[in-house]
């Protein structure tokens, strides 16, 4: 195998015999010096030859260790700016959740602040559950039979009435709101001192049902718990009438009223444990 193959090289090794005969015999012929000029003359010309190839090798090892290092500084520079964008949603999730301590700090200093303004005896609850349906209006709140809780205590919170204990467990309540179809609060007029039973409507509002005509209402006046009924104790802020539509064909008025409590975003209450000194 090894003799073909020489042969198939034969006219390559030809060629480049005559190349070197004849380089050799154009330097002795043509330069006139000695050995040692002759030499330094043909180490300048396949210097002069081989020069551009080295230069040509020499970019492509800079070209190809550029682009190494290059792809490397892109490497780490994504991997740095995966960690920075941690650290940012880090520092989002810290700032969003020290926002949210601070408003409910502020909601529990409001609720610490009506409670010592108040000769009652409170329990603070957290609001942990609502009734997903149409028809009724409760919610369900942290505390039970265990903290002394029991039915038909009044639940109130900074801004107004909210409502009362309808069903207690060992770990919870089931809160019954102000505005259910079901509830009803004897409240009277603070400017006036009219009396009006305070009902829920089935859309989650509030109006005053079987309030007679003639009766001194308008619009903007507030209305509060008049401590008759034997639930809520008086004082209490239920809201301010919104709208009086007056029907000279009708016997009653029909009166809207705004909560003083916004339902949607409450979030801590006050359980009124005791009543004592209000009776008293």
């Amino acid at each position: 195998m090894l003799i073909p193959s020489i042969q198939s090289r034969r006219p390559w090794l030809l060629v480049v015999f005559v190349i070197v005969i004849g380089l050799e015999l154009y330097f002795n012929f043509s330069f006139k010096g000695g050995l040692q000029e002759r030499t330094r003359l043909i180490d300048r010309f396949f210097g002069s030859i081989t020069l551009p190839v080295e230069y040509l090798i020499a970019e492509i090892k800079a070209g190809a260790a550029n682009s190494i290092r290059y792809s490397a500084d892109l490497l780490n520079a994504k991997s740095e700016n995966l960690k920075l964008k941690a650290q940012i949603q880090d520092q989002k999730m810290s700032l969003h959740f020290l926002e949210e301590l601070r408003l409910e700090n502020e909601r529990l200093r409001s609720l610490l602040g009506f409670k010592e303004a108040q000769p009652l005896s409170y329990k603070p609850a957290k609001i942990i559950g609502k009734d997903p349906g149409i028809f009724f209006r409760t919610v369900i709140i942290d505390r039970g039979s265990q903290d002394g809780i029991s039915e038909k205590m009044p639940v109130v919170s900074s801004r107004g009435l909210v409502g009362y204990v309808l069903q207690s467990s060992f770990w919870s309540s089931k809160v019954l709101l102000i505005t259910d179809l079901n509830s009803s609060v004897d409240a009277v007029v603070q400017r006036s001192r009219t009396r009006a039973i305070v009902g829920g409507d089935i859309d989650g509002s509030l109006n005053l049902r079987f309030l007679p005509r003639r009766q001194d209402v308008k619009a903007g006046d507030v209305l509060v718990t008049s401590g008759l009924g034997g639930v809520f104790p008086p004082g209490f802020q239920i809201g301010t009438i919104s709208r009086v539509k007056k029907n000279p064909n009708e016997v009653l008025d029909e009166v809207d009223v705004d909560p003083a409590v916004d339902f949607d975003s409450l979030e801590e209450v006050l359980v009124v444990t005791d009543l004592s000194k209000v009776k008293d």
